[in-house]
C-alpha cells in the first residue's frame, strides 16, 4: 500500500494534522512540519570586568578592555581587547554597568558602535554608571564600551574580589 501525505504550510515545532490518500479513505494522521535551512542560534554574551583597569582624567571613551567571558555563544567577543563584532544584521541589546574605586569619581560610560557613540548616559557623579539600550548592527560592526573620565586623577575600576566582580556587559542578538 503506498501512502501520499498531502502536508500545509507549517511552523517548525507544531503539528500539522495531514490527510492520507492512496484512492481508499484512511484516518487522519498527525505529522510534524519539518524545518529546512540552518539553525543559527543569536548572538548572546556576558562579560565581566575585574581587571582593575586605569583611566586616567581626561580620557575620551577609552576602551575597557581585559573582560572575562561568562558566556559568548557566537564567539563573537575579544575579551582583550574589548571588541564585539557582530556576526549578522541586526538589533542588539546592550547593558553595561562600571563601578569606579572613588565614589566621587566623575565619569560616565557610551557603547560606541564603529567608533560612533550610539548610547550614552547623563554624567555620573556617584562612582557607579549605567547604559542600556538597543543598537542596530551590521554583519561585521564593531561594538565597544567607552568610558570618558574628568574627575581630576586617574581612577580606576572596582574589584569586590568575587569572581563575577561589579562591572558587567550583556550582549544579546534580538529576534
Amino acid at each position: 500500500m503506498v501512502l501520499a501525505l498531502t502536508t500545509q504550510s507549517g511552523v517548525a515545532g507544531q503539528r500539522s494534522e495531514t490527510i492520507a490518500t492512496s484512492g481508499e479513505p484512511f484516518p487522519m494522521v498527525a505529522a510534524d512540519v519539518v524545518a529546512t535551512g540552518t539553525l543559527t542560534a543569536l548572538a548572546r554574551l556576558n562579560a565581566n570586568n575585574n581587571s582593575q583597569q586605569v583611566v586616567a582624567t581626561g580620557s575620551v571613551f577609552l576602551t575597557l578592555t581585559n573582560w572575562t567571558e561568562t558566556q559568548d555563544n557566537a564567539n563573537a567577543f575579544d575579551p582583550v581587547t574589548g571588541l564585539f563584532t557582530a556576526p549578522a544584521d541586526g538589533t542588539y541589546q546592550v547593558s553595561a554597568c562600571i563601578v569606579a574605586t572613588s565614589g566621587t569619581a566623575a565619569f560616565n560610560l557610551a557603547i560606541l558602535v564603529n567608533n560612533v557613540a550610539k548610547l550614552q548616559p547623563g554624567v555620573n557623579a556617584g562612582g557607579i554608571c549605567l547604559v542600556s539600550g538597543g543598537v542596530q548592527m551590521a554583519k561585521n560592526d564593531v561594538l565597544r564600551v567607552g568610558m570618558t573620565q574628568f574627575s581630576g586623577g586617574n581612577i580606576t575600576l572596582f574589584f569586590n574580589g568575587a569572581a563575577t566582580g561589579e562591572n558587567y556587559l550583556t550582549i544579546a542578538q534580538q529576534p
